[in-house]
């Protein structure tokens, strides 16, 4: 087995974590080989998992930037 790691603009897309998050879970749950990096604005992200009852593992870890891009 091979392991990856793949960093992930949480913040991204027009809907955000709210769309991005449930997206890096079910792609992690179907992949037992890789590891997910959110990143973006921590408590967003926290709060995000929190509804999907998870917590950040060894497998998914969240990286909080201090700026995010927005559309405007």
């Amino acid at each position: 087995m091979r392991e990856i790691t793949i960093a992930i603009d949480a913040m991204g897309g027009d809907h955000g974590p709210h769309v991005t998050v449930p997206a890096a879970l079910a792609y992690m749950n179907n992949d037992p080989d890789v590891n997910i990096v959110l990143v973006g604005l921590k408590d967003v992200i926290e709060a995000e998992l929190q509804r999907h009852k998870v917590k950040p593992s060894s497998r998914l870890r969240v990286h909080h930037a201090s700026e995010v891009v927005t559309m405007g």
